[in-house]
């Protein structure tokens, strides 16, 4: 199956204030592909929870993160 062209316009009379895209889905089905190429065009952060939740385990006394990393990404 070949991959689909994401299309993104922005308008900047919209009106609408910040938005928060969540994307999740099960393992190894290109959801840091979409989010990564949603995010250059629009020219917005991407930020994934396992990177937050790496820091947590390599700058705290924790061997797992639980729902600290989800917490964070939430503040």
């Amino acid at each position: 199956m070949a991959p689909r062209e994401i299309r993104v316009t922005r308008r900047e009379d919209s009106g609408t204030g910040p938005v928060l895209v969540v994307v999740s889905g099960l393992p190894a089905t290109g959801k840091s592909t979409v989010a990564r190429l949603l995010a250059e065009r629009t020219r917005t952060p991407f930020l994934r929870v396992d990177r937050i939740e790496q820091a947590v385990v390599e700058w705290s006394p924790l061997d797992h993160p639980g729902p600290v990393g989800y917490a964070v990404a939430h503040a």
